[in-house]
C-alpha cells in the first residue's frame, strides 16, 4: 500500500491510500463523468455493456472531487509513505496530484493503462524523465525476457513499447476532457496533462533517450569495423 498525504496551505489534510481494500463506490455515488461513454477514449477496447463506467475514472473520481476547486499553482506539502520508506516535498498542487494520479491510473483496470501496472508495483514518487525512461524500458525488456524464455518471439526492438505510448497519448487527450467535466478549476486537469506530457516525452525520446541510458549503465558502443589493411 502507498499513502499520499496532502497538507494544503489552509491546514486541511487529504489522505489517499492506494492498494487498500476500500469499499467500492455505489452507482449512485459515481458522477456522470465516470460513464464509459463520456469522452470515451477512441482506442478503448471496452463497451458500455461490458463496463458501464470507465475503470480509471472510477478510481480517480474521489481524488478529482477533493481537488476540484484548487488551482494548479497553489502550494502543498506532500508526504508519500510505503512501508518504512517515505518521501516529502513542497510543490505545487499539479505536481503532487500528477504523481498520485500516475500511481492510481497505472493500478486501474483500464486495459491500456494496465500495461503500466509493473511501474505501479514499484512506484517512484515524483519521478523525473530519466527515471521514468529507465523504469519503463526496463519493465518492457523484462517482459520480453520472459516471452523468450517461454518460447515466444521477444520484441527487443521496442516496437510494442512505442505502440503503447501511442495508445497512451489517445488516453491522455480523452481523459483530459473527462476530467474537465469534474473540475471548476485547473489543478486536476493540469495534473493529468503533466502526467501524460511525461509519457509523451518518453515516447518522442525513445531513441535519443536510449543512447543516454547506454552511457548511464556503462554499455560500450558497438566496436568500429576494423579498417582493411593497406596494400
Amino acid at each position: 500500500m502507498v499513502e499520499y498525504e496532502f497538507t494544503l496551505a489552509d491546514g486541511r489534510v487529504h489522505r489517499f491510500v492506494v492498494g487498500a481494500q476500500d469499499d467500492a463506490p455505489t452507482t449512485s455515488e459515481l458522477p456522470a463523468w465516470t460513464a464509459l461513454s463520456f469522452h470515451q477514449c477512441g482506442n478503448c477496447p471496452l463497451s458500455s455493456e461490458q463496463s458501464p463506467r470507465c475503470p480509471a475514472a472510477v478510481d480517480v473520481f474521489r481524488i478529482a472531487e477533493r481537488f476540484a476547486d484548487k488551482l494548479s499553482y497553489e502550494r502543498v506539502h506532500v508526504r508519500v509513505a510505503r512501508g518504512d520508506r517515505s518521501h516529502e516535498i513542497d510543490c505545487d498542487v499539479q505536481t503532487g496530484l500528477g504523481s498520485l494520479l500516475g500511481l492510481v491510473m497505472a493500478s486501474s483496470r483500464c486495459p491500456i493503462l494496465g500495461e503500466l501496472r509493473g511501474l505501479a508495483r514499484f512506484h517512484l514518487p515524483f519521478a523525473q524523465f530519466e527515471e521514468t525512461l529507465f523504469r519503463t524500458v526496463g519493465l518492457y525488456l523484462l517482459r520480453q525476457y520472459f516471452v523468450a524464455r517461454d518460447g515466444g518471439v521477444p520484441d527487443f526492438e521496442l516496437r510494442g513499447l512505442a505502440a503503447l505510448y501511442d495508445n497512451l497519448q489517445e488516453v491522455n487527450r480523452a481523459f483530459k476532457r473527462r476530467i474537465e467535466g469534474a473540475s471548476s478549476r485547473d489543478a486536476s486537469i493540469n495534473a493529468v496533462t503533466l502526467l501524460f506530457s511525461l509519457s509523451a516525452l518518453v515516447a518522442m525520446s525513445l531513441d535519443s533517450g536510449l543512447e543516454q541510458l547506454r552511457q548511464m549503465v556503462g554499455a560500450a558502443p558497438p566496436a568500429l569495423a576494423a579498417a582493411p589493411p593497406e596494400i
